[in-house]
């Protein structure tokens, strides 16, 4: 397009201005006309006004704010996802809460259980405590095939020999996995089905031994269990590796929260194993 030439009265004619920027599409960032202007012997002259730009708007995003967005959107994904981790749910949701965001967090609020429950029971069942005899101990051993169970094992059977009132082996499972309403159970519930099964008939008739799979999280599922059975002893042993360290140390949970009296074995070791006791309180040392 050709440019007009302007003279100011009483001048000269003024020297060329600027060209006329190239049409472009438009942004909601951009001016919608521009004016020409000069500087002549001192005097701004101002031609006439013609669009930067025609067409339709095209809509920008800063890409750092795209960024911030994409961070917090995952983050709080994440962090509702560990949540239910947490309280016993399993760890696939976590893939679902971060690509939801914040739109996981209703469904999160819906579908969280918040007790620990009975998923299944071995043959018998757990007998129940005789307060009229002065009896041998009542133990609860938290299991799930890790060497630190089987070590915790170990250690109630080198403490305690076959001399149990009632020896009971308890994995604790997501609620996810037990098929409960309706859905059917998983390869985690039937895995720790198969390890009690194996883990009692091991130990034989000379020490016999009753079994349960919890579901829900583990420190609260073992320390509720163990309180509604009238458990003198709580014994777990000791991780706090990896994603555990993240979701919260079960040996650490019942520590802290148990009513009844626990004994922590430590990792693996050739030496005697480390162990760390708690008495339930009100209790002495």
């Amino acid at each position: 397009m050709g440019q007009e030439d302007h003279h100011a009265p009483g001048v000269g004619v003024p020297p060329r201005g600027p060209a006329w920027p190239p049409e472009v599409s438009c942004t909601p960032s951009q001016r919608d006309a521009i004016t020409r202007t000069w500087t002549f012997q001192g005097t701004v002259i101002s031609g006439a006004q013609r669009p930067v730009c025609r067409g339709p708007i095209v809509v920008g995003m800063d890409p750092g704010l795209i960024l911030i967005f994409a961070v917090v959107w995952a983050a709080t994904g994440l962090a509702t996802g560990l949540w239910m981790m947490r309280r016993g749910h399993d760890a696939r949701w976590l893939v679902i809460s971060v690509a939801m965001g914040p739109l996981f967090v209703p469904i999160a609020l819906e579908r969280v259980e918040r007790r620990p429950r009975l998923a299944a029971s071995g043959p018998g069942g757990i007998p129940a405590a005789d307060p009229e005899r002065l009896r041998e101990p009542r133990v609860l051993i938290g299991v799930d095939g890790s060497p630190e169970s089987e070590e915790a094992l170990a250690t109630a059977l080198h403490l305690f020999g076959s001399k149990f009132e009632t020896l009971v082996l308890a994995e604790v499972v997501s609620y996810d996995a037990t098929g409960h309403e309706g859905r059917a159970a998983d390869a985690a519930f039937d895995d720790a089905m198969g390890r009690l099964t194996a883990t009692a008939a091991r130990l034989g008739d000379a020490v016999p031994a009753s079994f349960e799979v919890l579901a829900g999280a583990p420190g609260a599922s073992l320390r509720r269990f163990a309180k509604e059975q009238d458990m003198d002893l709580l014994i777990v042993g000791r991780r706090g590796r990896g994603l555990a360290r993240l979701l919260g140390s079960v040996s650490a949970d019942v520590v802290a929260h148990s009513s009844v009296p626990v004994l922590v074995v430590g990792p693996v070791s050739t030496s005697m194993p480390k162990t760390e006791t708690r008495d339930a309180p009100g209790q002495n040392q």
